[in-house]
């Protein structure tokens, strides 16, 4: 008995002293975590930040910009956002005149500072700032600034998507697609609402790849509605409907629609193809939807009256036939301008 009590003494007295070593290891883990962030904390208090302060950014080439503090830091989490956050003010680089030093091709950069100036200022006018428009040779490098900064979602690179939708509807696993289901061949509406609510006063922008058409003019409905609840409907009703139709070339305002001039311009509507790329501007502040396809050479506006009990709105899609698949895309400011949405 008194070996045995000896090897367990021995083993416990083992297990204590691991544990006694392994206390103190993360005793001294967190030491140096205390004393890092007391440094970072030094560091960040002598550095006194204001929104309206006024940075000057130099570029490779000698390119040099101004801007608020604000206009760079209003991405909240993106990574440019911290940069200029006045966090790590002490390990920017810079020149012998104080101006921040930007490694970044001058021509990617100033597009994204103009996009973020226009956000601001579309900001505080509740509208959507397009994405910016880039050259083919430019688009690779683009991108990949925008993804260092972490400003993908920011400026309009994180895609759309489809929500609620008839049971016969496939969505794609990131739902910017919506497709019919084999085996419903038939002809028949079927609705898919997107995922974004619009609220009263504010303008939005969608745009819709078609990517497979069982034929060239099949009925299909581009649009708005009020929020429907589609595992519980088979389709939204007619009466909350507002949009364009292709086959019949009517525009749907709610229970009233249109194959006539609306407010003025001739609903002359080019039969939707594969392909095509469909355009829509929803401006809930003037209460009107303006609609263009790429193969349009001019855009048509139709009226929304709506009541209030008709709000949140979301965008509304209807397939009819396989094989037909469309897909939500980014708007561009090149969109907006090929399609004389933008000037």
């Amino acid at each position: 008995m008194d070996q045995k009590a000896h090897e367990l003494l021995q083993e416990l007295t083992d297990v204590f002293k691991t544990r006694e070593k392994q206390l103190k290891q993360a005793e001294a883990a967190l030491d140096n975590r205390v004393k890092h962030f007391e440094d970072e904390n030094k560091q960040m208090t002598t550095v006194q930040v204001a929104d309206n302060d006024i940075i000057d950014i130099i570029n490779i080439g000698g390119t040099i910009v101004s801007t608020k503090r604000s206009t760079l830091t209003q991405a909240k989490g993106s990574s440019l956002a911290a940069r200029f956050s006045g966090r790590w003010e002490q390990c920017l680089d810079r020149d012998a005149q104080g101006r921040v030093f930007l490694d970044f091709d001058p021509f990617c950069f100033q597009i994204v500072l103009t996009y973020l100036r226009a956000r601001c200022m579309d900001n505080t006018l509740g509208r959507m700032t397009p994405s910016p428009a880039v050259t083919s040779e430019k688009e690779h490098e683009y991108q990949g600034l925008i993804k260092y900064l972490g400003l993908e979602d920011y400026m309009g690179y994180s895609q759309a998507r489809f929500a609620t939708h008839h049971r016969h509807i496939l969505l794609s696993p990131d739902a910017p697609t919506a497709g019919i289901q084999p085996g419903y061949d038939t002809e028949g509406r079927r609705d898919v609402q997107g995922s974004l609510q619009m609220l009263a006063g504010k303008t939005y922008y969608y745009k819709l790849r078609i990517c497979e058409l069982s034929k060239t003019g099949i009925d299909m409905f581009f649009g708005v509605c009020t929020q429907y609840d589609l595992s519980k409907h088979e389709n939204v009703p007619e009466s909350a409907r507002f949009g364009f139709c292709n086959a019949s070339h009517v525009y749907k305002a709610g229970p009233a629609s249109s194959d006539g001039p609306i407010n003025g311009t001739p609903l002359a509507m080019v039969e939707w193809q594969a392909g095509d790329c469909l355009l829509l501007q929803v401006d809930l502040q003037k209460m009107c939807m303006t609609f263009t396809s790429s193969r349009a050479s001019t855009p048509m506006q139709g009226p929304l009256s709506l009541t209030d009990d008709q709000y949140p709105l979301v965008l509304l899609v209807s397939l009819y036939a396989r094989p037909h698949r469309v897909q939500l895309q980014p708007i561009t400011a090149a969109d907006c301008a090929k399609l004389k949405l933008g000037k």
